[in-house]
């Protein structure tokens, strides 16, 4: 996981693009959880990373960082900034050149594929967040990612269709046919081994017992502390990216044509999205505060799944 955290960074030195640093930082942060994989609330927690960590950031962002430098009324409802993407340079990526050059020659498919961006890359991962525990919203939210992914696969290229592999494992197709049974408690909900008095010593069967017991219990503390801090600084990282970005155009830190994106390992996801005269800095930072507010709903437990044990492992 690290050697594969590290090229893909080198990677990006040497070709600068937004496709591999959703796997990087769901690959490397998914370390601290995988000692303790057999109990279900680390389970839970890296589906959950999955999801708030990687899945919903880069969709959301990107969908967001369309509006930030296009903007919401000039571009993206008209679907002008497709126009721009699709140019004959790039027909020869395509594995359908026609039907490359009838989207390119027809305005109204500009229309029609911004408005699809515009819910894939907004409302989808608004709606994830919102109905974490329905099954129907996030199975939606992933069948929707891979027909675009697909599509575009044969439309412009290959792109991000890595990502597609993703959604594939978040939706878990063979998880629903054939469900795990195991009563298995977590570990973490237990409490550490009572240490007996010397006036009762334990016989050599409950000692190990015991002994095995405190030994797994720590290493379940310090996976959950790692976890923890994982998530933290993540979704942390996320945002301070989308916020610096807003308030450094907004007070004249950066000209309002020209964009600031850090690449690695958090990039502002802006893609396809070169700034221009509509660009609305002040709306991008409102949708970035709500955006916020409704991560903060599902951290503590306001909004998303209903399941206490699951909202403690997200936490």
């Amino acid at each position: 996981a690290l050697c594969y955290g590290y090229m893909g960074t080198v990677s990006v030195s040497y070709c600068v693009s937004h496709c591999v640093q959703g796997a990087v930082v769901f690959i490397v942060g998914s370390i601290p959880a995988v000692p303790c994989l057999g109990t279900p609330q680390y389970a839970t927690w890296l589906r959950r990373y999955l999801y708030l960590g990687v899945l919903v950031p880069i969709y959301l962002f990107s969908g967001i960082c369309k509006i930030r430098y296009k903007g919401l009324v000039g571009n993206m409802w008209t679907g002008e900034w497709i126009a721009d993407t699709f140019n004959p340079q790039d027909m020869e990526s395509s594995s359908l050149p026609q039907l490359y050059q009838f989207v390119a020659d027809h305005p109204w498919t500009h229309v029609v594929i911004s408005w699809m961006n515009l819910i894939v890359e907004g409302l989808l991962p608004w709606a994830v967040l919102v109905g974490m525990d329905s099954w129907w919203i996030r199975s939606l939210f992933h069948v929707s990612c891979i027909s675009f992914h697909v599509s575009i696969f044969f439309l412009m290229g290959p792109n991000f269709s890595r990502y597609a592999l993703f959604h594939w494992l978040a939706l878990d197709p063979w998880g629903c046919l054939w469900p795990p049974q195991t009563t298995e408690q977590p570990l973490l909900n237990q409490s550490p081994p009572i240490t007996q008095s010397m006036n009762n010593p334990p016989n050599k069967i409950n000692a190990s017992r015991n002994s095995n017991l405190t030994l797994m219990w720590k290493k379940t503390y310090r996976t959950s502390i790692a976890c923890t801090a994982i998530s933290v600084y993540v979704i942390i990282s996320w945002f301070w990216v989308q916020w610096k970005s807003d308030l450094d155009h907004l007070s004249g830190k950066l000209s309002p044509l020209k964009q600031r994106n850090p690449f690695m390992p958090f990039p502002e996801w802006s893609m396809f999205a070169k700034p221009t005269e509509n660009a609305n800095y002040g709306v991008s930072l409102c949708l970035v505060l709500f955006s916020a507010i409704l991560y903060m709903a599902v951290i503590f437990g306001k909004l998303g799944t209903k399941d206490k044990q699951t909202s403690v492992a997200t936490k």
